[in-house]
């Protein structure tokens, strides 16, 4: 997660040339500044949980005929 706002480097930049260099990473730019866990933490906590249901808990398949709650 990268601030895209940061006026302290390039971060949309740095953010795009680590995004490229790892094969399994996964690019989020938030709406914040140098600190957005500080600046924006519902946007960042939005998108930890977003990730961890996409990369570690997946949707899985429900089976036919399964009961879902």
């Amino acid at each position: 997660m990268q601030g895209r706002d940061d006026p302290l480097n390039d971060a949309v930049g740095r953010a795009n040339q680590m995004d490229a260099a790892c094969a399994n990473a996964t690019l989020n730019l938030i709406k914040a500044g140098h600190c957005p866990h500080d600046e924006a933490p519902q946007l960042v906590n939005a998108a930890i949980v977003d990730w961890v249901a996409a990369e570690v808990f997946p949707a899985e398949e429900t089976p036919a005929g399964a009961a879902t709650s």
